[in-house]
């Protein structure tokens, strides 16, 4: 049962390192986003931006054998 245990608490201080680093990636995202500059140009740029990161990080996923849908919706 000992190493049921130790398995849990490795998740557990995984969760908690996911969870930190979403809430530093959040704060990243605000921040980028008060930096980029306003207008049509920049929206388009923006969604070209977006559809390039949702590409790159389904890719990865893949690649370490996650669900890329688990990934996008991060």
């Amino acid at each position: 049962m000992a190493a049921l245990s130790n398995v849990r608490r490795v998740i557990d201080d995984i969760d908690r390192e996911l969870i930190r680093l979403l809430a530093q990636r959040q704060r990243l995202v605000e921040k980028a986003g008060r930096l980029k500059p306003k207008g049509d140009k920049a929206t388009v740029q923006a969604s070209n931006r977006v559809a390039q990161v949702i590409a790159n990080r389904r890719k990865q996923a893949l690649e370490l054998g996650l669900l890329p849908d688990v990934v996008e919706s991060v």
